[in-house]
């Protein structure tokens, strides 16, 4: 939950769904030390960074295409949970 928190401000627009989010990589480290890890290297963490960021961009295009489909242009929490269910 934290690393959402942290990366909540890095909002994408409904035209700029392709532009890349970049998560900050001392907070992919954290997450992964929160889950249990007692060490990650940076190659580590920039590769779950990365792992979690075309994760996000999947189901931010699948949202963006459920509130299209409702005639909205705010994707609402929803249509992220029913976009988890299709990625």
């Amino acid at each position: 939950m934290r690393l959402v928190r942290a990366c909540a401000h890095r909002l994408i627009s409904m035209e700029g769904v392709s532009a890349m989010v970049e998560l900050p990589i001392i907070e992919v480290e954290r997450f992964v030390r929160d889950a249990g890890a007692q060490r990650v290297t940076e190659a580590a963490g920039r590769k779950m960074a990365r792992l979690l960021e075309e994760r996000a961009e999947l189901i931010i295009e699948k949202a963006k295409m459920i509130a299209n489909y409702a005639g909205r242009k705010t994707i609402t929490r929803k249509d992220i949970m029913l976009a988890l269910e299709f990625a």
